[in-house]
């Protein structure tokens, strides 16, 4: 059973209180399991959902083959890159003297991504609200207010750490979404007529 109330305070207090909320993150007990189930699936399925019905509204010059393929991508996308970005995040943080725990790097990337999710599903719906998405930089403070907490990064690492944490981030979803666009772009068939 999927707790909304949960999901929603949780957006509402990553993205408006989120020193306070990593203090709650760090002391829950969530495995990877429970995060992925209870938070990360749900929001996916509604990205999807989302990008489906903007989609047919919006763009229905597109055929259905497209759109559907465009949302299952659409939902893979996000999914792949925290999980992906989760995993070189907890293999590098050795390095910073932070500690190499998948859970917490999972914890870390999946809530600090919170606004972009959000977004998301906010502009996969509306897309006239496209231009909205640069707030998305917003999870770099959310993950500012995260590492030390949750990575247990030293203070004179935290500003190294943050950034190649930005970096992966930003570089695999880049990826991923280029890897996609590739496999989608030969099924863009219109049903537009010249």
């Amino acid at each position: 059973m999927i707790d909304l109330n949960f999901i929603i305070n949780r957006f509402r207090n990553i993205i408006f209180s989120p020193s306070t909320e990593w203090d709650i993150i760090k002391s829950e007990k969530h495995d990877i399991q429970k995060i992925l189930t209870t938070y990360l699936i749900p929001i996916i399925i509604t990205i999807g959902i989302a990008d489906l019905l903007g989609g047919l509204i919006f763009q229905s010059f597109y055929s259905l083959t497209f759109r559907m393929l465009s949302t299952i991508i659409t939902m893979i996308i996000p999914f792949s890159s925290i999980l992906l970005s989760s995993y070189f995040i907890s293999l590098l943080s050795p390095s910073f003297g932070a500690k190499s725990d998948l859970t917490s790097s999972i914890k870390l990337v999946t809530y600090s991504y919170s606004i972009q999710l959000l977004l998301s599903i906010l502009i996969n719906l509306l897309p006239f609200f496209s231009a909205l998405g640069i707030l998305g930089l917003y999870f770099i403070f959310i993950i500012w207010q995260g590492v030390v907490p949750l990575m247990e990064v030293a203070e004179e690492k935290k500003v190294s750490f943050v950034i190649l944490s930005v970096l992966i981030i930003i570089i695999i979803s880049l990826l991923i979404s280029f890897v996609f666009s590739l496999l989608l772009t030969p099924f863009m068939v219109t049903t537009i007529e010249i």
